[in-house]
């Protein structure tokens, strides 16, 4: 009998011990699953903080290209050599206040609109109302090398043509031309493209804008003779009509 307790005793004991390790088992699974739960969400945590710094180094990057950019803009206009040109992608009203926003289009500057169709009289008056020196339209060449530390004009190598589509409409073209804008062809004024900022001569430039302001005027007689001619011709109705009447 008293073997039996002593066994029974054991037996409690083996239970208890056995007991106790699956709970420390339990233990570990759960101390385990909590570490995978903690390592989940500090990768995720961290991959969240690499996308910020990687975004915020993009931002870098492009605000010191546009630094560089402006810089360069700035070169052009105090060396002479050449007339930066401010690039529009596409004529419409998004694009120019795009445009605007990061390069500051002011009173003089000279835009190239790599893409002149769809553009209407509300983009067109927006332009005008920033009161540009002229704008172009057409092909550029794309260097396939630059070099030079003054100016990338300096050292170019020859590249393609872009063939652009460089139809404006009729509505949009008119309303510049009422404004007093011109609107220049790149077969007039070469315009030469780099990363974002283009260049023309300044000589080509104004030798474009005199031919542009001597077509404007023949344009401008054209339409006082046309003028004439018809209050002319309503003249004529209301003497007719007149003399019908007496």
């Amino acid at each position: 009998m008293e073997e039996m307790k002593v066994d029974l005793l054991k037996s409690d004991e083996e239970i208890s011990d056995l007991n106790w390790r699956i709970e420390q088992l339990g233990n570990e699974d759960s101390i385990q699953a909590h570490v995978r739960k903690e390592v989940m969400i500090n990768n995720g945590n961290i991959r969240r903080l690499e996308k910020i710094v990687t975004d915020k180094n993009n931002k870098i990057e492009r605000l010191e290209k546009l630094v560089k950019q402006l810089k360069s803009i700035r070169k052009m206009e105090i060396s002479g050599r050449v007339v930066p040109v401010k690039i529009l992608d596409s004529f419409t009203r998004v694009d120019i206040s795009r445009t605007h926003q990061k390069f500051r289009i002011k009173k003089g500057d000279v835009l190239y609109i790599k893409d002149a169709t769809g553009g209407g009289v509300h983009a067109a008056e927006m332009i005008a109302e920033l009161e540009v020196k002229a704008i172009i339209i057409g092909d550029v060449d794309i260097p396939a090398a630059v070099g030079g530390k003054e100016g990338k004009e300096e050292g170019m190598e020859e590249g393609k043509k872009r063939n652009i589509p460089a139809e404006m409409s009729h509505t949009a073209s008119n309303h510049l031309l009422l404004r007093g804008i011109p609107v220049l062809s790149t077969s007039d004024v070469p315009v030469r493209i780099f990363d974002d900022i283009g260049t023309v001569l300044p000589a080509k430039l104004d030798e474009a804008i005199d031919k542009w302001n001597v077509s404007m005027e023949k344009i401008r007689r054209l339409r006082k003779i046309e003028e004439i001619q018809s209050l002319v011709n309503e003249y004529r109705q209301e003497r007719i009509k007149e003399l019908r009447d007496l």
